[in-house]
């Protein structure tokens, strides 16, 4: 912030930055040296800390001195280590260029995702400068909106956008990337193990325009749907739970492991969308005796590839409803409307399209048998994999879709509350305990004579004698008394 010292100490404890129990490391100086020794003597003080008070410290640095600590590499690296040691870092009396500057040397040194937001121009070097920038319209322009990625309108939406949007998204933008290429492997995998299977004699299984069309007709609205409109947790539930959105930033769904399995998993189904069609096909003879080309063949394998890769999208998707089941039909339809229309289009007299083709495979029970054997046998594991990671061993994500099925975010928000509330009791219990207990020990160690007190009267003299522990703990505690209501004569503790 660009606000001065005190304004900014103020901002952050009215909102929640900063409280009462935290240690607060307020660096203001006028040198180099000067500011050394102060982030020297920060981290030693950080050492010297309890565990419970190490969770609670905050930084204060202004503009001066943080233009010193960014000047050397070295205090650059001291003061992101104590940054990182803390709850929050306020930087006050800082320029855009700064802002920036202490943006580039989070994103730089830490292998983290850095948000930046802001809502004035100030702010521009700031927004631009982090992995995700998001602009505030307000009443000092719109100039952070324009350079930012995402824009709300108020600071508090900061939440639904992180929490819930931001849990959706990167859920659904990984499943989507994984499962395009799930698919395409799956195609074009069984090109492969047909070429094996003839000696790599050169032709292709499939016809070229039914080959492209996969992509574009046969397996798009499914996945679409899936991307736009899939909900795994409702919006009260996210709230309720924010540990899910750990899930991005471990990165739980889209890493190497992740990518391998769906590599794998790609590669088996291949396997099985290409043999059971090829046995069944070999062994089957068409009611009028003749023999069927390759592209009969290919129409078995396709069939059970577009079949499998729509069941995949039915498995991962969380919010079945009318639009996504459409959207399912739809793909299964498309491929039935180009296998009968298609059957009568010849592209070039030289061309091997089948005069018919659709018809004639339609014809076949072996067809139909496959069209039901093929996903079955290659989503089964899927299935089971499913069902026992869901039931036996349940990830939190699970227990939340268990409760927003339930519908009973409502009782459970109330619990994390209260529960959450003891939490904050119980800390600032020990906090309080803590600061008694070092008092104690100070006065115990003194010696008489620690300063001088002065009255109005000339008789009275004030002295540091006496039981200090027992005075303390009548500044740290309060009894509780038993007071009578004249008129009720109940009792009440206060």
């Amino acid at each position: 912030t660009g606000d001065k010292q005190e304004t900014a100490i103020n901002i952050g404890f009215a909102c929640a930055l900063l409280d009462n129990d935290m240690t607060l490391f307020i660096f203001n100086e006028s040198s180099v040296e000067k500011t050394q020794e102060a982030i020297k003597r920060c981290l030693d003080q950080y050492e010297k800390l309890s565990d419970a008070q190490k969770t609670r410290c905050a930084i204060v640095a202004d503009g001066p001195t943080l233009r010193y600590i960014l000047e050397n590499k070295g205090m650059k690296m001291k003061f992101l280590k104590l940054g990182k040691l803390c709850k929050s870092v306020i930087c006050c009396r800082v320029t855009p260029g700064q802002k920036a500057e202490v943006t580039r040397l989070v994103k730089d040194n830490e292998n983290k995702i850095c948000l930046a937001i802001g809502d004035g121009a100030n702010d521009v070097a700031m927004i631009q400068a982090a992995h995700v920038g998001i602009g505030i319209s307000g009443r000092e322009g719109l100039q952070a909106v324009q350079s930012s990625d995402y824009a709300i309108s108020q600071f508090r939406f900061l939440q639904k956008l992180l929490l819930v949007h931001g849990h959706w998204n990167y859920r659904r933008v990984s499943r989507v990337i994984t499962f395009n290429f799930y698919k395409n492997i799956c195609l074009y995998m069984s090109q492969f193990w047909f070429g094996l299977y003839t000696l790599i004699s050169g032709p292709s299984l499939y016809e070229s325009w039914t080959q492209s069309a996969f992509n574009l007709f046969f397996t798009s609205l499914p996945i679409m749907a899936y991307g736009i409109l899939d909900q795994d947790v409702c919006m009260k539930g996210l709230y309720t739970f924010p540990e899910i959105y750990e899930i991005g930033q471990k990165k739980a769904l889209f890493n190497a492991k992740m990518f391998a399995y769906w590599l794998l998993n790609a590669l088996t189904h291949s396997v099985i969308c290409f043999l059971i069609p090829v046995f069944v096909f070999i062994s089957t003879v068409s009611p009028d005796g003749v023999d069927r080309d390759l592209y009969s063949m290919g129409l078995y394998t396709y069939t059970a590839i577009v079949y499998v890769c729509t069941g995949k999208v039915f498995l991962m998707t969380r919010t079945h409803n009318i639009i996504t089941i459409s959207a399912l039909f739809l793909s299964i339809l498309a491929w039935f409307f180009w296998l009968l229309v298609y059957s009568f289009i010849i592209i070039e007299p030289s061309q091997l399209t089948p005069w018919k083709l659709g018809y004639a495979v339609l014809d076949l029970p072996s067809w139909w048998l496959c069209t039901f054997l093929v996903p079955v046998a290659a989503l089964s594991r899927d299935f089971l994999w499913r069902a026992s990671k869901d039931n036996f061993y349940p990830p939190p994500i699970i227990e939340a879709m268990r409760i927003n099925k339930a519908g009973a975010w409502d009782e459970i928000a109330k619990v994390r509350a209260e529960q959450d509330k003891k939490k904050e009791t119980a800390i600032r219990e020990n906090s309080l305990l803590q600061k008694k207990q070092s008092a104690i020990d100070f006065l115990r160690t003194s010696t008489a004579g620690i300063g001088y007190a002065f009255t109005g009267a000339e008789s009275n003299t004030i002295t540091n004698e006496g039981d200090w522990e027992s005075r303390l703990k009548k500044v740290f505690y309060i009894d509780k008394k038993k007071r009578v209501n004249k008129k009720t004569g109940s009792e009440s503790k206060k």
